[in-house]
């Protein structure tokens, strides 16, 4: 989910969208950036292309949850 719509989501200005997260959702955050560290060391990407490709794929690994964490909380 790109950060502009978690933004809107959470109907937040200037403030830092981790600040507003659940514990749920930090931990599941912290698992795309482990999953994605982890297909970059096996894949090792060269050049930005290849490097965002390699991002997509680790947030993509937890994105359904991430988003269904986000809908069902209460604002």
């Amino acid at each position: 989910m790109a950060l502009s719509v978690s933004t809107k989501l959470k109907i937040l200005k200037k403030e830092n969208l981790r600040d507003h997260m659940s514990n749920l959702e930090l931990v599941l955050n912290m698992l795309a950036e482990a999953t994605t560290t982890e297909i970059s060391k096996e894949k090792k990407p060269v050049g930005f292309e290849n490097n965002r490709k390699i991002a997509r794929q680790g947030v993509q690994s937890i994105l359904p949850n991430l988003i269904l964490v986000i809908k069902t909380q209460v604002f």
